[in-house]
């Protein structure tokens, strides 16, 4: 835990910006590692589904990237609210309150998410019946 010795002090915007630079600086390989395990395992998950093959694989890749890089940036504002308390951002701490507030974080775009599957699967399953150009379109529209 942060500690501060002395009074309050009275400080200009800049110094204070300046100050949260430091913070962030010092804590900075800690929001690396959320980073780059987040964007491993979304990585993977996409892998999975394209390997596991099929239309509906396919379709859930766009929806499983988007998941992943939606919970990598819900750990990282978890670690980001943990240095405002003047904690340290630890991973498993920001994952943990991430998980808590998981149905709240994905709920509002669960029905984004559902039609970027339904556009994936229409994109890929109609293909080869119509064409490449209009089943994008199709996906598109």
């Amino acid at each position: 835990m942060r500690t501060y010795d002395g009074e309050v002090q009275q400080r200009s915007f800049v110094d204070m910006i300046a100050a949260a630079v430091d913070v962030l600086r010092q804590d900075f390989g800690e929001f690396v590692f959320i980073g780059v395990i987040g964007g491993l395992l979304t990585t993977v998950a996409a892998m999975v589904l394209r390997f596991a093959g099929g239309d509906a694989g396919l379709a859930l890749i766009t929806p499983a990237v988007t998941l992943g890089a939606l919970l990598t940036m819900a750990v990282t504002c978890s670690a980001v609210r943990r240095v405002e308390d003047n904690l340290e951002p630890d991973a498993s701490a920001a994952l943990g309150a991430m998980l808590v507030r998981l149905p709240f974080i994905v709920w509002p775009l669960a029905p984004a998410l559902l039609l970027s599957a339904l556009s994936a699967f229409a994109c890929v399953g109609l293909e080869e019946h119509i064409g490449t150009w209009p089943a994008t379109g199709i996906a598109l529209v």
